[in-house]
Formats: C-alpha cells, sequence, structure tokens
C-alpha cells in the first residue's frame, strides 16, 4: 500500500511514535510518506497538500492538547480536499492520560471529508501541558516513549494493515467528562490556566527553537530575541516553553521545573 503519514508532535513524543509505526509498515512492505502537519496549515503556509486520491491510506499522529485534537490536525483536516471514493485512514494518538474521545470527535469530523477512521490507537505519554504538569501531577506519566511505548506502536503499525478495525483506548481515567470539557471549550482555553508569560531576554540565545515550534506564528524573532508578536494567535499548546533549551519563556505562575523537554 501507498501510505502518506501526516504527523504534528509539539515536544518529539508523537514524532518518535510515529517513526516507530512508519518503520514497522515500511518493514511490512508498504511505501510510507511523512508529512509534518505544520508545514501546511502555519499561517501563510503557500505548500500544497497532497491529493488524497494518490494513496491507498491516510494516517494521521497527533497529542491530545487540552481534551481534544490539537489545533493543527484539526486545521489540516479542513484543508484536506474529500477524494472521490471514501478513503481508510488511521490514527495515532499520545496522551497524558487524558485522551477525551479525542479519536470520536476527529473520526466525526473526517467522516465529513469522505475519510473513514477505520483503525486509532492511544498511547499514553509524559504530559507536556504545563498547568496539568503542576496541578494534576498525581497523574502524570514519567518518562519519553520507551521501549513499551514503541513496541505499542509497532504492534499498531500491523493492525493497520490487517483486516482487523478497531480502537484501542490507553488505560486511564473515564473520558466522558474530559470529552465534554474539550467540545464545549473556546479555542484558546488553554490560555485560561496559564497565566501571563514573561521572556528572561538574558537567557535567550537567539536560536529560534520557540519560533519553529509555534504552530500558529504567534512569535517571531526580534532583533536579538524572541517576541510574541501576534498574542491573538496563541493557542496555549507550551510549545514555547517546552522547547527552549535555556527555559527563557516562562509562566509567571509556574517555575521552569514544570516544563517538559520531551524528546
Amino acid at each position: 500500500m501507498r501510505i502518506l503519514f501526516y504527523v504534528y508532535s509539539a515536544t518529539g513524543n508523537t514524532a518518535k511514535l510515529a517513526e516507530a509505526c512508519r518503520m514497522k509498515l515500511a518493514h511490512l512492505g508498504h511505501d510510507v510518506e511523512m508529512a509534518d502537519m505544520l508545514d501546511y496549515v502555519r499561517p501563510g503556509s503557500k505548500k500544497s497538500l497532497p491529493s488524497a486520491d494518490d494513496y491507498d491510506m491516510l494516517g494521521f499522529a497527533f497529542p491530545v492538547m487540552v481534551f481534544r485534537p490539537p489545533w493543527a490536525a484539526r486545521k489540516l483536516l479542513s484543508l484536506i480536499v474529500p477524494p472521490r471514493s471514501r478513503k481508510k485512514i488511521f490514527l495515532l494518538i499520545s496522551s497524558g492520560g487524558m485522551g477525551a474521545l479525542s479519536h470520536v470527535k476527529f473520526t466525526n469530523m473526517a467522516a465529513e471529508k469522505n475519510l473513514d477512521v477505520v483503525y486509532a490507537r492511544e498511547i499514553v505519554c509524559e504530559d507536556s501541558y504545563i498547568p496539568f504538569r503542576k496541578y494534576l501531577s498525581f497523574m502524570v506519566k514519567k518518562g519519553k516513549p520507551g521501549m513499551e511505548e514503541l513496541e505499542l506502536s509497532k504492534r499498531f503499525a500491523e493492525t493497520v494493515v490487517s483486516k482487523n478495525p478497531g480502537y484501542t483506548p490507553a488505560k486511564g481515567l473515564s473520558r466522558s467528562l474530559f470529552a465534554v470539557m474539550g467540545n464545549r471549550s473556546p479555542e484558546n482555553a488553554a490560555l485560561g490556566f496559564m497565566g501571563k508569560r514573561t521572556l528572561v531576554e538574558e537567557l535567550c540565545t537567539g536560536c529560534e527553537s520557540c519560533v519553529k515550534h509555534c504552530p500558529t506564528t504567534a512569535l517571531a524573532m526580534g532583533e536579538r530575541v524572541a517576541v510574541l508578536q501576534k498574542p491573538l494567535n496563541c493557542i496555549g499548546c507550551c510549545a514555547c516553553f517546552n522547547n527552549c533549551p535555556q527555559d527563557a519563556w516562562r509562566l509567571l505562575k509556574f517555575g521552569p521545573r514544570y516544563h517538559y523537554h520531551g524528546n
């Protein structure tokens, strides 16, 4: 099969799981093309989406963000031109243990694009949303994706090319309440828990890591340091805090010890 595999990863965890899945699919003899969602969905991007009709199957890998699929995944789906005939797709989802039926929301959205989610897998990784890391620390799994999580991703790849569709949830809490919260909250709901931010300018080296990882171009490089150029674009994904190697970006209510630097 020829497979187009879209990936969005805020800290590297989802990307690591997706690569394990891709390698297994390739080992099984399938042609897998990886695509970074941000290349298509960032404001101002002029890159055109490949036609779904050119592939036998589509895959989507993304983390759950505040109880729902992330903005990048939902935006990408909205840009897809529906294929001429129904197309099978699979979802590889990473979460902090509170997936909140994100696969159901994405499945319903995909159906409107003539896409059928027939395989879905949720794998628990360490939560990267800073407020949860402080206030829900008792529920936050520790550590980056290890052999166990990567093996789950490889086994999921085997399922994708089988004839047994289904959804395999991560072991965790009841998802009904979280699903309601995710579905009914506004796009920038994550900002409400975060409070004010600041940049410790003497720590900023101008490496542009925060700018590169910002999905909505809220950040830009100034003359010497990064700046919050478009605050209304910010969706509270925490990518700037978690991807700064110097912890220069900080939330006033949370210390850098709650940042998650992922992979």
